[in-house]
């Protein structure tokens, strides 16, 4: 049986890390409001909220996060799922900025609407890459550091939540994505995006980065490859048929 590098193996968990930074992101965005609309509506900060500001503060999340989750499923296939991972937690820490350093309450629900958008993005694109440069001996670890991440970053902002004013907290929360990015850099993109787009060279260089055995490399590049050939297939039987296509590109986020 042929074996990958075992250094790389902590290449990929590092991956998945760097890609669910932003779910300990998304999860301080769902528990920020249960700290920052009791002092909001005190005057805490030096903005006061309405009953009904605060309730829009807390709901208007759920509209960005389904406007997002169609942003990131088409920029994860257009743009590559690194750089879809980028762009959402650069959105993450506008959303932040502007939440912590909001003047009034339209910048506060702009805010809060952006960080709930990337935060649909980034669901949906950070298991996609998780799943494209984990080898599936290590998939099962790596796919569970999602929920990891996303209780860990919940515990997280609800103890600094409760230490700090609501405004120190949020910027505080800024540093989750900008490691993010920072981890993200030194990533190759997904092999399987690479060579869907035709870039075999790419493919070739980010599997060997994830793997570190020719071998092994190559006998997922021609697997991959056949699956990516497949899938085209049946693409083409299916002509013009929405759900159809639908259906087989559930299937291939699934089992990339």
């Amino acid at each position: 049986t042929i074996k990958m590098d075992t250094n790389r193996k902590s290449i990929q968990i590092l991956a998945s890390f760097a890609a669910n930074l932003g779910q300990a992101a998304r999860a301080i965005c769902i528990s920020m409001s249960s700290y920052m609309i009791p002092q909001l509506t005190k005057g805490d900060g030096g903005l006061l909220l309405t009953q009904s500001e605060a309730s829009w503060f807390a709901s208007i999340f759920a509209i960005g996060s389904i406007t997002g989750a169609l942003h990131g499923g088409y920029f994860s296939d257009k743009l590559g799922r690194k750089k879809s991972l980028l762009i959402d937690c650069i959105g993450y820490i506008v959303g932040f900025l502007m939440i912590g350093l909001a003047p009034n309450f339209p910048v506060l629900i702009a805010g809060r609407l952006i960080s709930g958008h990337f935060s649909g993005s980034s669901i949906v694109s950070a298991p996609i890459f998780v799943g494209e440069t984990s080898h599936p001996s290590i998939r099962g670890l790596t796919s569970t550091m999602l929920i990891i991440v996303y209780t860990v970053g919940f515990t997280a902002s609800m103890v600094i939540g409760a230490a700090l004013p609501w405004r120190s907290a949020i910027l505080v929360a800024t540093a989750i994505p900008a490691l993010s990015i920072l981890l993200l850099f030194f990533m190759k993109e997904s092999p399987t995006w690479l060579l869907r787009k035709g870039d075999k060279n790419g493919s070739y260089e980010s599997l060997m980065f994830y793997r570190g055995n020719e071998l092994v490399v190559q006998a997922e590049m021609q697997r991959i490859q056949e699956s990516i050939s497949r899938q085209n297939k049946e693409n083409e039987s299916l002509g013009d048929s929405s759900f159809k296509r639908l259906q087989v590109k559930a299937r291939r986020m699934a089992s990339p």
